[in-house]
Formats: C-alpha cells, sequence, structure tokens
C-alpha cells in the first residue's frame, strides 16, 4: 500500500513582461501590450496641430483622426473639404487638357519621365506639353499653357508638279528625328514646270513627262 501523501501543486504564474525604457516599472502579461506602451508612451508621440490643444498620442494616424473629428471637428472638415476641392480641380484640368490634346488620362507622363512630345493631327505644326511636376500630376494651367508650343517645323523639300512639297532629306525638330517622305505615285521632286518659258500649261506638262 502506498502510504506517500499526494502534494497539492499550484500552477506557475507565468512571468510578467517588463518594460525596456530606463526608469519604467509597468508589468504587462503580454509582449504585445509591452510593445504597444513603448510605442504610445515612449515613442514619437502624434501631435494635434491644433495651436493650443496638447493632446498627443501613439504613431496611429487613426487614433489622431478620431481626436480630430470629435474635438476640433469643424477644423477638420475644413481641411477635408479643401482636399476634395483640390482632386477635383486637378481631376478637371486634367479630363479637359487631355481632350483638347485628345490624350488618355493614363498616358500622362510619369514622375521620372524628363521630356515627351505630343504630335497633333493638324497641319498647323506640333504640340509640346511638359511632363508631370514632382508630385506625378501636371504643373498649373497658367505654366503649362505657357510652356506648350505650336511651330511649323522647318523642312527641306521640293515642289512636284501638283505643287505639293515633300521633304527631300531627313530633318529634326525639337530634339526628335524625322524620316523624308515618300511622295506619292504620279508625284515627282523634279523641277516645277513654270520653268518653261513661253509655252501653255499643256505644252509645258507634255515636254516635262516626254523629256
Amino acid at each position: 500500500m502506498n502510504t506517500t501523501k499526494a502534494t497539492k501543486t499550484t500552477p506557475k504564474e507565468k512571468p510578467r513582461t517588463h518594460c525596456t525604457v530606463k526608469g519604467c516599472t509597468t508589468t504587462f502579461s503580454r509582449k504585445a501590450d509591452s510593445y504597444r506602451h513603448i510605442t504610445e508612451v515612449h515613442g514619437d508621440a502624434k501631435k494635434c496641430p491644433v495651436e493650443g490643444c496638447t493632446w498627443k498620442n501613439a504613431k496611429r494616424e487613426g487614433r489622431l483622426k478620431t481626436h480630430m473629428t470629435k474635438e476640433h471637428s469643424d477644423v477638420y472638415k475644413r481641411k477635408e473639404a479643401f482636399d476634395t476641392l483640390q482632386v477635383l480641380l486637378c481631376m478637371t484640368f486634367l479630363t479637359a487638357l487631355a481632350v483638347e490634346l485628345e490624350l488618355p488620362l493614363n498616358h500622362w507622363p510619369s514622375q521620372q519621365t524628363t521630356s515627351q512630345a505630343y504630335t497633333g493631327s493638324e497641319e498647323s505644326g506640333y504640340a509640346q506639353y511638359s511632363p508631370s511636376s514632382s508630385n506625378g500630376s501636371p504643373q498649373n494651367s497658367a505654366v503649362l499653357a505657357a510652356q506648350m508650343t505650336y511651330a511649323q517645323p522647318a523642312i527641306s523639300n521640293s515642289t512636284s508638279m501638283s505643287g505639293q512639297s515633300y521633304p527631300t532629306a531627313a530633318w529634326s525638330q525639337n530634339g526628335y528625328q524625322y524620316a523624308p517622305q515618300t511622295p506619292p505615285v504620279g508625284a515627282s521632286n523634279a523641277e516645277d514646270t513654270s520653268s518653261y518659258e513661253g509655252a501653255s500649261s499643256t505644252e509645258a506638262r507634255n515636254r516635262y513627262i516626254n523629256g
């Protein structure tokens, strides 16, 4: 017969986690609580931007936003409305300019783009716009309008029988290289028929064709 007394064991209490900041004696049952305590109490706290308000808390934007909406709702609503207005104005300007240039909004140059030109379909020339500013959005309308240029490219050409001009050699414009155009069938880069003096237009044309 076993005469050994059964000893009642008590569960050992888990060691508490101490705050690691020198001089702080706070203890916690979970490490997660100690991390939160260190961040909120000893970390770089978020401070209320309203002058005269001494509120500060952890590095949590959510808590600062909650404080602003509760304690300074008038200031927060004005700022939120201003930010929304800025976004709407920027998008309105982008839409109007994209429609004018027939350029999709998602084709705006990126922040790393240094220069880019958009070639229009008009015969008057080529439209060039500046790249986006440092924050990725286009510059304001006044600056952008001042920087946009419309210029007829200066090219070396010759006149065909129909009077149509065609580039005879490669040419450049705004730092871009362009190849000479190929005249359509029936057009020639030879001299103008007006050089045949004293002959009618029909005779001059016949002489030109027959050599």
